[in-house]
């Protein structure tokens, strides 16, 4: 079965967002998705969503970036090294994807950083700013280091859920086959950058992440 799946979507769990849960379902399912991947901000989710698929998850600050961890992870300390973390995630049976990792803003853990194992790159990320090179780029690096390309829309608002996402090739719904979907590479990332009005909001959010942290 084909699955739309979100992979990268903030809640008011994390500081900068304002996309409450129970609103998650009616805006999936009118931007046509399956589900969606909660990955907050060093805060695990691993809750429900009436209707949707939803992948536990967590975004990850590592000292050189951000990751995100999928599956059945819990919680990780922020701080730790990349490779530490990645180590951390596949020992508790996750998936580990390089989120934006060319963004100019936010910037980002590059691949040449990484000694462990990565399963897949975020190469179409809504909110990677400017859009079309960060893309280009992390098309170039999935494709380099032989990894996943997928799609997440990072949305810290809800008009912007969906926006990108990553259609998964999977036997079922259960988190366990979609995770075992994109360890094999049966992924394909979808869908385009925010816009500049959303792009605008976003920069705001992001400086006063860095001010913060």
């Amino acid at each position: 079965m084909n699955l739309k799946i979100d992979i990268h979507i903030h809640s008011i769990n994390s500081f900068d967002s304002s996309i409450q849960i129970e609103d998650l379902q009616e805006i999936s399912r009118s931007k046509g998705l399956d589900g969606v991947a909660i990955t907050d901000h060093d805060k695990y989710f691993n809750g429900k969503v009436d209707g949707l698929v939803v992948i536990p998850g967590i975004e990850v600050s590592t000292r050189e970036g951000h990751l995100l961890g999928l599956g059945q992870v819990g919680k990780i300390a922020a701080g730790l090294s990349v490779n530490e973390t990645i180590r951390i995630i596949h020992d508790r049976g996750g998936v580990v994807i390089l989120a934006h990792p060319y963004d100019l803003i936010r910037g980002g853990i590059k691949p040449d950083q990484i000694r462990e194992k990565l399963d897949g790159i975020e190469t179409i990320n809504s909110m990677a700013y400017p859009y079309n090179l960060s893309k280009h780029l992390a098309e170039k690096a999935a494709k380099k280091m032989g990894v996943s390309s997928l799609g997440g829309s990072d949305s810290h608002t809800l008009e912007t859920v969906g926006d990108a996402y990553t259609c998964i090739r999977s036997q079922s719904s259960s988190i366990d086959e979609i995770i075992d979907a994109i360890r094999k590479g049966d992924v394909s990332p979808e869908g385009g950058s925010i816009g500049n009005v959303n792009q605008l909001r976003r920069m705001k959010a992001a400086v006063k992440w860095r001010l913060k942290t």
